[in-house]
């Protein structure tokens, strides 16, 4: 088999994930096109292979990103390097001193912490750097989708990904990523990322960010269009607001 590098892995995730977050980000960009407020500055947490972010500065937004993943941030700072990038041990604490029109937490980057005190750090630290007029867009699995799921297949030209979840208890999963590459020869090349999850329940959430400040918080689909019904929601998108 071929040699396995980082730059496979983040390669091949930005190939069969960053597809999915330009549309987030063309999403997001025509929901905030129905704002009067301008937006100029956009913070994204856990930022990954920084599609998301990429989509926003090209409309003219400065971009900031962060990741607890060095390989992550070195991959997208050559890919992207206008955008501004940090290095951090932790997703809760914020490493830019700045305030933010819009903070995203995608990826479903809450999950990857262990209790509902660090989801409500990262709360009051999202609220205390979001500006006034600003916008917090996230997105999270529920305890469902933790507790219940087991496999799911992703297919690319050169990649298919395999999830297993192996729920661990109500509220904890191993999850085991695998890519399996076929270059132009039909060498295949695997490979594999293990991941803790958590999941927590929707009314937590909403209540956590009532509690640090978020007034105006309504549960959307990934159109970003409102939804009222989302009892059998695997991945919940929220966009919250001070105000």
């Amino acid at each position: 088999m071929p040699e396995i590098t980082n730059t496979n892995f983040e390669s091949a995730w930005e190939e069969m994930q960053g597809s999915f977050y330009v549309r987030l980000a063309n999403n997001f960009i025509a929901y905030k096109s129905s704002d009067k407020k301008g937006f100029k500055t956009a913070l994204d947490i856990s930022c990954k292979t920084s599609n998301f972010l990429n989509v926003l500065h090209g409309n003219g937004i400065k971009c900031f990103g962060y990741d607890t993943s060095k390989s992550m941030i070195n991959y997208s700072n050559k890919k992207y390097p206008k955008i501004n990038y940090k290095y951090s041990e932790n997703i809760i604490e914020i490493p830019f001193k700045s305030s933010f029109d819009i903070i995203t937490c995608n990826h479903d980057a809450i999950n990857d912490l262990s209790n509902i005190s660090d989801v409500s750090m990262l709360f009051k630290n999202v609220n205390k750097h979001l500006s006034n007029h600003g916008v917090f867009l996230f997105d999270f699995y529920t305890k469902d989708k933790i507790e219940n799921s087991s496999l799911s297949f992703e297919t690319s030209p050169n990649i298919d990904c395999v999830t297993k979840f192996k729920s661990i208890n109500s509220d904890q999963a191993m999850v085991n990523l695998f890519f399996y590459i076929t270059d132009q020869d039909g060498n295949t090349t695997k490979l594999n990322k293990i991941m803790k999850k958590f999941g927590y329940e929707v009314n937590d959430i909403l209540e956590e960010l009532k509690k640090n400040g978020f007034k105006n918080v309504t549960i959307v689909n990934e159109e970003l269009t409102k939804i009222d019904n989302y009892d059998n929601a695997e991945r919940i998108y929220v966009i919250a607001m001070k105000k």
